[in-house]
């Protein structure tokens, strides 16, 4: 399940609540401060994300991932 997310919460409040499987869309302006964040939340939280930059739609797309799947690649 993907969503969009304007200014409605803050990335770290709508990361963090993210279930595995679950994804959310930023606008690409935002790539840096959401790989970042993903980075540096994900080991302190112990969740495992990962990124996607759609360069047409011009947006990066944050999945939760399992911590097994962490290594993985398809």
């Amino acid at each position: 399940m993907e969503r969009n997310v304007m200014n409605t919460s803050t990335l770290v409040d709508t990361i963090g609540g993210l279930r595995v499987g679950e994804s959310v869309a930023y606008p690409l302006e935002r790539a840096h401060t959401v790989k970042t964040s993903c980075s540096s939340y994900g080991m302190l939280w112990n969740k495992k994300f990962k990124t996607k930059i759609d360069r047409e739609a011009r947006t990066i797309t944050v999945t939760r991932v399992r911590m097994t799947d962490a290594g993985k690649t398809k």
